[in-house]
């Protein structure tokens, strides 16, 4: 990117991030009703599969429709509303594919983590297995934490896709010099009221599954928190990327 960065003042983005959700949320329904479907489909069918394989291609099949609004929710926030960005289904050019592809790149290694890590010892398990399980997790935690880095050191990535521009991965872990522990700080701040009403909900949820055995319920909480923590997320990285190059929207063409 062309001309100087500037810094990234931490309480001021998140404040910008939720004045930009609010601001936009009359637009989420139209943009998320087509992934947000296409998610709680998968989840059933995944929440319905007893793992291997199949479990994993439909975990992987997920990634298109995040990536899907997370598109979508770049270009409204970056352009504003227009017939071009509240279009539900954009044209599949170049730039979606690209945009898809780095989506996948990023989030496919944490499902591999994620694979990985063994499920917590239940009470009174024994000795031995808890103590092979802390080796495992003992393995994984730095590679969870290479990978925290890694994806917020490429966070510029997206918006800039998102835009048009062709903005590699090496470009974007040089302009996130300097500014990696605010973009983490940011994301926190941002998405921990999310996640304790997440918490907060799944609680009586829990309680009506487990009287009732309908999973319905906990999956539609699950996938609407998802596409609440999508916007505020994508909004961290748009907003983020604005402050740190000065980005303004070209004026609309007179052509």
């Amino acid at each position: 990117m062309s001309g100087p960065l500037k810094p990234l003042p931490i309480m001021d983005t998140v404040a910008e991030v939720y004045r930009g959700f609010f601001a936009h949320l009359g637009y989420l329904p139209r943009l998320a009703l087509l992934p947000f479907t296409i998610s709680f489909g998968l989840n059933a069918l995944v929440y319905l599969t007893d793992g291997g394989l199949a479990r994993f291609v439909l975990e992987l099949a997920g990634i298109f429709p995040v990536a899907l609004f997370g598109y979508l929710w770049h270009r409204l926030l970056l352009f504003g509303p227009a017939p071009q960005t509240l279009n539900p289904l954009p044209s599949f050019d170049e730039t979606f594919r690209r945009f898809l592809l780095y989506t996948a790149l990023l989030v496919v290694p944490l499902m591999l983590l994620q694979a990985a890590m063994p499920p917590p010892p239940p009470p009174g398990a024994d000795p031995a297995e808890i103590a092979e399980q802390s080796g495992t997790m003992f393995f994984l935690l730095p590679l969870l934490i290479v990978y925290i880095l890694a994806v917020i050191g490429l966070s510029f990535l997206f918006p800039a896709t998102a835009a048009g521009k062709r903005y590699g991965p090496g470009e974007a872990w040089q302009d996130a010099r300097g500014v990696k522990f605010a973009l983490f700080t940011i994301v926190l701040l941002t998405l921990i009221p999310v996640q304790v009403l997440t918490w907060l909900l799944l609680i009586p949820v829990g309680t009506m599954e487990a009287s009732t055995g309908l999973r319905v319920p906990s999956l539609l909480v699950i996938t609407a928190a998802t596409y609440v923590a999508l916007p505020l997320s994508t909004g961290v990285l748009t907003q983020a990327y604005k402050t740190r190059f000065d980005w303004t929207p070209p004026p609309p063409s007179t052509t």
